[in-house]
């Protein structure tokens, strides 16, 4: 018979614990190493987002968008402007935007028929000779003479001859501000790069674009202000006020910036733009009549049944609080807006002169305020935001503030933004209103901070190769 030594122990119950508590702890570590993992992954989705976000906001890929949709829009430009034959598209629309009034105000001068001008029905009559019955679209000539006596020469050329000839002349204004922005831009123009950047940006930013290539004049009033902003900022005062003179071809761009050349006591400016005004008025006599202003003025009343129809493209304070407000409400609330607007921006404009580090925020303070006050502005004319936004992001380049990725990606949705005005009518409120009013407090938050010295400004300034690039994301 085999005999089995000993005896068996049985385990303990910490033994047990021990060895459950072992087992369980290499489980939840196997377990734990691939949600770790995945954990990891989850946070790093955010930072490469936010990094191809941050390049894609700088150059050199920026410039690549840049140019290219700066080459896409001449492709579009060239074979809108080779399709048009006429006033009307093959759908009857107008093809040619508002050159249809700007050619017949020229057809009346060079016609000798200047004084007939302001008579909307006579103007209705030629428009109905230049694109046939039915014309449910007309434009009518409601500029001052200014316009009209310059595009003369046009009127002799077939109709799209003279609208090729129009966009040719918008785009040398649009060129002739550049060439008169670059010395002033002097971060944003400080190496090639950046400055193809920007010129391509600018260019082919779709309302500004479609001002130059769609017979609209905002480049014009674009080349003004920034010549007054040159000559302003290089104490030029004639030319200044040669230049606000000028911008009474449209009346309504000159009158803040009026009150505070005589709020600062710039009487030699004045003198100049009165000089040029004045010139304006007689050559309006010469070619219409002594009494245009009347007569225009009358017409305008006539026209402004006409303009309610479109009123939800308009995007000052008084057609949005006249198109979004209650009546009696919307005067109040216009009157207040616009008096408040022109306050603020005289007071601002006594305290910072051409010397100081921050006028170029006062100017871009100037012009948002020149438009908000505006009692026409049509949906075309945000092109003009183009200024006080390369003054205010110059301003903080020089400041060493380079945009960071978050206002970066707000100046690519102002960029892309235009396209909603369209909504304005469905909405019962016109977007850009909200884009005008934020670049206006944007710049009013600029002034009330204090500025760096120029000397701590050379600093701390981006290098050359990076004044676009912005502060890191």
């Amino acid at each position: 018979m085999l005999r089995i030594e000993g005896t068996l122990t049985p385990a303990s119950p910490e033994d047990t614990r021990g060895h459950m508590t072992a087992s369980l702890s290499s489980t939840e570590s196997r377990d734990r190493g691939p949600r770790e993992a995945s954990s990891r992954s989850n946070r790093r989705r955010p930072n490469v987002i936010l990094r191809v976000l941050d390049r894609a906001t700088r150059p050199p890929w920026l410039t690549f968008y840049a140019v290219l949709n700066l080459s896409l829009s001449l492709m579009i430009g060239v074979r809108h402007h080779r399709a048009v034959d006429g006033p009307l598209g093959p759908g009857g629309d107008i093809a040619s935007g508002d050159f249809m009034a700007f050619y017949t105000g020229a057809m009346f001068v060079n016609d000798g028929r200047g004084r007939e001008l302001y008579d909307l029905a006579t103007q209705n009559e030629y428009q109905l000779e230049l694109t046939g019955p039915p014309n449910t679209q007309w434009q009518p000539y409601i500029n001052p003479p200014l316009l009209a006596v310059a595009l003369a020469p046009l009127a002799s050329l077939p109709y799209r001859y003279a609208y090729w000839s129009f966009a040719v002349l918008t785009l040398l204004a649009f060129i002739g501000s550049m060439v008169l922005f670059k010395p002033k831009l002097t971060h944003l123009a400080r190496d090639r790069l950046t400055w193809l950047t920007t010129l391509a940006l600018t260019a082919s930013w779709l309302p500004l674009f479609r001002s130059m290539a769609g017979g609209q004049n905002s480049l014009f009033t674009i080349l003004l202000l920034v010549g007054l902003y040159a000559a302003w900022r290089d104490n030029r005062m004639i030319l200044a006020g040669v230049a606000l003179g000028l911008l009474s071809y449209k009346p309504q761009f000159g009158l803040l910036l009026g009150a505070v050349f005589i709020a600062r006591g710039m009487w030699v400016a004045l003198t100049a733009a009165g000089a040029t005004a004045a010139a304006h008025y007689a050559l309006g006599a010469v070619f219409m009549g002594a009494d245009w202003p009347l007569r225009l003025l009358d017409t305008l009343r006539v026209h402004r049944t006409l303009e309610q129809q479109i009123i939800a493209n308009h995007f000052s304070i008084l057609p949005t609080a006249g198109y979004s407000l209650p009546g009696p409400f919307a005067v109040w609330v216009a009157a207040i807006g616009i008096a408040g607007v022109a306050i603020l921006c005289v007071w601002q404009a006594r305290r910072i002169g051409p010397a100081d580090t921050r006028f170029p925020i006062l100017y871009g303070l100037l012009v948002c305020g020149t438009l908000l006050v505006s009692p026409h502005l049509q949906h075309y004319d945000v092109a003009i935001l183009a200024i006080p936004t390369l003054l205010t992001l110059d301003y903080l380049l020089g400041q060493g503030r380079p945009p960071r990725l978050i206002w970066r990606l707000l100046l690519a949705v102002g960029f892309l933004f235009y396209p909603i005005y369209h909504i304005g009518a469905s909405i019962g409120f016109q977007p850009l209103f909200l884009w005008l009013l934020s670049v206006f407090i944007w710049d009013w938050a600029l002034l009330a901070r204090p500025s760096a010295p120029e000397t701590e400004v050379e600093q701390h300034e981006p290098s050359a190769g990076n004044a676009l690039h912005g502060a890191p994301a």
